[in-house]
């Protein structure tokens, strides 16, 4: 007897968990978390003055 897996994310059924999701969350997920790397490692790069001009852009 197979115990059912679901994802806990989407709550849909699957063969198999991936950090314990269904595949395509798992994809998802890393997407995000790269793309969420990818902004902290620029925003880590810029200098101080380069981050106040993207703040009073963002803020205007």
């Amino acid at each position: 007897m197979t115990a059912e897996l679901y994802c806990p994310q989407c709550g849909e059924d699957t063969e198999s968990l991936y950090e314990g999701y269904c595949e395509d969350c798992c994809r998802q997920n890393q997407r995000e978390l790269d793309s969420h790397n990818t902004c902290f490692d620029r925003w880590q790069s810029l200098s101080s003055e380069q981050r106040e001009v993207e703040i009073k852009q963002a803020t205007n």
